[in-house]
């Protein structure tokens, strides 16, 4: 049975990263569901699919619902609206394997990780089968209303799907980079030309 699990997705201190060229800010992720001791995902939007369900068998296959609650932020002392991406799945970047550059919208349906949908701009659904091994750079991106039009808003956690059924997420920013001669290195976030800072929206 696929294990459901729904997160609450926060975003404050909103600022401009001119080397990456979006906006980043301090993300705060809260599961709310399942409940009854089968902690997921902690604060950091840690996810660790090696968690045992009640009958302590692991979770195999899993969904995870992102409930986006940030609809306004602040940009240098401006309230701005800030949302998902439609279609959703635009919300969802990933790399081929971990440490690549993420540079693809995930897709809709097949593979290994998808994004099926969600509920409009507010909430998304990631799908995670969770039996290939292999480690995804990612990023969620929403989008930040400006006068200059809509510019992303990143979080750059990665994504690992372990040995089946197992599965762990976790911020790129507690990666160890690897020792020489092991597979992978540290992911890298993505460093596109500099545009210039947009006015917020007054």
């Amino acid at each position: 049975m696929t294990t459901q699990v729904e997160v609450e997705v926060t975003v404050n201190n909103v600022r401009w990263n001119g080397d990456a060229g979006w906006y980043e800010g301090d993300f705060k992720y809260k599961q709310t569901s399942p409940k009854g001791g089968m902690k997921i995902v902690d604060q950091q939007g840690n996810i660790n699919g090696r968690a045992e369900n009640a009958g302590k068998t692991p979770i195999g296959d899993f969904e995870i619902t992102l409930l986006w609650k940030s609809d306004t932020v602040k940009v240098n002392g401006v309230d701005c609206d800030a949302h998902l991406r439609q279609p959703n799945n635009k919300s969802i970047r990933l790399a081929k394997s971990f440490g690549d550059k993420p540079n693809a919208d995930a897709g809709q349906n097949g593979g290994v990780i998808s994004v099926p949908g969600g509920n409009g701009d507010t909430s998304l659904t990631i799908r995670d089968q969770n039996n290939d091994g292999k480690i995804y750079t990612y990023n969620l991106v929403a989008e930040i209303e400006t006068s200059d039009g809509p510019k992303p808003l990143v979080d750059d956690p990665i994504i690992i799907n372990q040995d089946p059924p197992h599965f762990l997420m976790y911020k790129a920013e507690a990666a160890v980079p690897a020792e020489p001669g092991q597979a992978g290195e540290a992911a890298q976030p993505a460093t596109p030309a500099i545009p210039p800072e947009p006015d917020p929206k007054p």
